[in-house]
This record gives C-alpha cells, structure tokens and sequence, in this order.
C-alpha cells in the first residue's frame, strides 16, 4: 500500500526524499568537530629486571605473585605475561567504558608494592602507567640563523606556554641536541709554553666547579656555600688562565 501511495505521488515522495536529503546534510555539517579527537589507552605494564635469573624463576616469584594480586581488581579485562631469562613482563588492559583510569593505574601500582618486598634482592620494577588521554599533535620547529642553544631557548617557552592550554597534560621535547663545546689547541704553542694536553685539560676541569660547596653552621645559623667559577657561557671558557709567568697572563682564547 506504501508503495502504491509512493507511485502515485511521485511528486511528493521526491519531494519528502530531498527534503530528508538536505536535512541529513544540515545536521552533518553542524555536528560539532574535534580534528585531533583524544583517545583512551586502557594499558599499563609492569617490567621487572631479576638479571641472571632463568624464566622458570621469574615465573614463580615475580610473574605469578603480580598477576594474582591484579587479579583481585574488578576493573581489569584481561592480563597477559611473558617471562624470559631476567625480565618480567606483564601487561594489564582495563575494561571498556571506564574513563578514569587514573584511579584504577593507582591501585595496581599498590597492589605490585606489596607483592614487591617478596621478590628477591637485585630485582628491579618498573610501573609503566603514563597512560590516559593522548593527543598525536607534534609540531615542528625550524628557523634559519639561529643556533642550536637560541632555539631550545625558544622551545622551552613554547612548551611553558603549551602546557597551559586547557586539557593540555603533558609537553615533551625531542630531538635536542646535546650542547657540545671543542677546544681545539696548538701543540707547538703548548710545547713552548710547557703544558701538556693533560694540564690544559686538568686546568680547564679545575676551574668550570660544579660541585656543591656545602655549609656550615654559624651560631643557629646555617649558611649555605655556593662555589663560584662554573662556566655559563663561551667567554667564560675562553677567558680562563692557562698561564701566569714573568708578569705574563696568558688565556685560553
């Protein structure tokens, strides 16, 4: 009968079809967007290192006492382990619809502690539990003319001002070079003056402290000592003194 109706009103069952047509378009295109939509990871692990022991022994005093203790945790789904020779590892994935997880890692994390005083001496544990909402939002930063130094400056206030936004939990930065500083030297000078490579490196080590200088107690009193003489910039290296003889002061520049 609906059908019959729908031939004889062709008309208007074209016209209700394009209707219900714009409709559905309307309404998709204000549905509200998210273009890097957060996602939960529902896992954590726990990685403990017992170097030298055989995987029947990692087996039956770490595996087996952290599995049973997570299994008392109605949140959890499933736990798979794997024991090799010196290394536990056991993976826990937490149960759909739960979204504070934090909670739940927390409680695992206590359950291992208390397993944790029976393992033997020398075994080490790790709880991986960084886990929750993630972002895969990387940005790349680049710039001509501009040292290696000024731009991890200039990352580091990206990142302070990064971490402030709202639902922002966590900025990393990666890909930073090592700050690195070569003294090159002349051996024929070095020989006329008589330092050998040794002393220079001696003379340079001695004077870039970094060591902390204590304290002591004056009266009721506690004054902290804080040596001076680090080098905090190129200048400073470049204008310590490698020699001092005849009234003759000789830098390392």
């Amino acid at each position: 009968m609906i059908t019959r109706f729908a031939i004889k009103k062709n008309v208007l069952t074209l016209s209700i079809l394009v209707v219900l047509v714009l409709s559905g378009i309307m309404v998709f295109n204000h549905m509200p967007r998210d273009s890097m939509p957060p996602f939960l990871i529902r896992f954590m692990s726990i990685v403990t290192v017992y170097s030298g022991a055989s995987p029947d022994r990692i087996e039956n005093l770490i595996t087996d006492p952290i599995e049973k203790v997570i299994q008392e945790i109605p949140e959890v789904d499933y736990i798979t382990s794997e024991s090799r020779t010196g290394i536990s590892i056991v993976s826990v994935a937490i149960k759909d619809g739960i979204f504070d997880l934090q909670p739940i890692f927390d409680r695992i994390r206590r359950k291992v502690q208390e397993v944790q005083s029976g393992f033997p001496d020398g075994a080490v544990v790790q709880i991986k539990d960084e886990l929750g909402d993630v972002f895969g939002i990387i940005i790349g930063l680049t710039a001509d003319g501009y040292s290696y130094a000024e731009m991890k400056e200039i990352a580091d206030e990206m990142r302070d001002e990064l971490i402030k936004l709202p639902n922002a939990a966590k900025v990393e930065i990666g890909g930073v070079q090592d700050e690195q500083i070569f003294v090159e030297f002349n051996d024929a000078r070095l020989a006329e003056l008589g330092i050998t490579q040794k002393r220079l490196q001696d003379i340079i080590g001695v004077t870039n402290i970094v060591i902390p200088g204590g304290d002591i107690q004056v009266g009721d009193q506690r004054l902290i000592l804080e040596p001076t003489g680090n080098f905090e910039s190129l200048n400073d290296l470049a204008d310590i003194i490698v020699s001092a003889s005849a009234g003759k002061i000789l830098r390392l520049k």
